[in-house]
């Protein structure tokens, strides 16, 4: 099944495809699964983005952080895990690299798009790539979908 997305959910929208992955709310649902977002931080409304540019904010990292915080047990990453980093808090989500594991829980992140290295990042400021969205829709864009434009 498609992933798809109701109005007013709070997500992560990767503003045209730049790979920057900006907290959003969907304010529109358009016919041919797209939406309009609302990046609320940066006052920029976005048409007709894809499904494959938007996922469910959270990811893998952020709810198991939570689930750890109440008690469960704690999220870890790996080093060479190709993740997402939320980098300093400010609420980008950008592409990056554990390359390395440090006590307490933290962790070296390198975001090898912006050339930056962040030092000491929890793991509440770090989710594993493709969330509930993405990966789903690359994996129907690997061959079973096909990619229709509208006119």
């Amino acid at each position: 099944a498609p992933v798809t997305f109701a109005e007013g959910e709070a997500v992560l929208g990767n503003f045209k495809g730049m790979g920057d992955w900006d907290e959003a709310v969907v304010v529109g649902v358009k016919p041919g699964g797209l939406y309009v977002l609302d990046y609320t931080d940066e006052g920029l409304i976005e048409e007709d983005v894809p499904a494959s540019r938007i996922m469910r904010q959270g990811g893998a990292g952020a709810a198991d952080v939570a689930e750890a915080l109440a008690g469960e047990a704690p999220v870890t990453f790996a080093e060479g895990e190709a993740v997402l980093g939320n980098f300093k808090g400010m609420g980008d989500w950008d592409e990056a690299v554990v390359v390395g594991v440090k006590p307490g829980g933290l962790y070296v992140l390198d975001y090898t798009d912006e050339g930056l290295i962040e030092e000491d990042v929890p793991a509440s400021r770090i989710m594993r790539q493709g969330g509930a969205g993405a990966a789903d829709v690359a994996e129907a864009l690997a061959g079973e979908a096909p990619v229709t434009f509208a006119e």
